[in-house]
């Protein structure tokens, strides 16, 4: 349970990055799915990217805003 305010940080610094607005107003979902988002994260085989896009997917779950998936899509693909 320690860790739990560092999550919500790191999930709240990864909203506040990718809630940007795009030109027509809108954030696009990745074309990925969320199964192949989890099994992209797990292939790359980093902690890190495993980790975030847990709990975006969760956060996804919660609340379905695109900007999860999209933020997901990206940490894959940077980590």
């Amino acid at each position: 349970m320690a860790a739990l305010p560092y999550a919500w940080q790191a999930a709240a610094a990864i909203y506040a990055t990718y809630a940007r607005k795009e030109d027509d107003g809108a954030i696009r979902p990745p074309a990925l799915s969320r199964a192949e988002l989890a099994a992209r994260a797990a292939k790359c085989s980093d902690e890190h990217a495993i980790k975030f896009t847990e709990v975006l997917l969760d956060e996804h779950a919660l609340t379905p805003d695109p900007v999860y998936l999209s933020a997901a899509a990206d940490a894959i693909q940077r980590l």
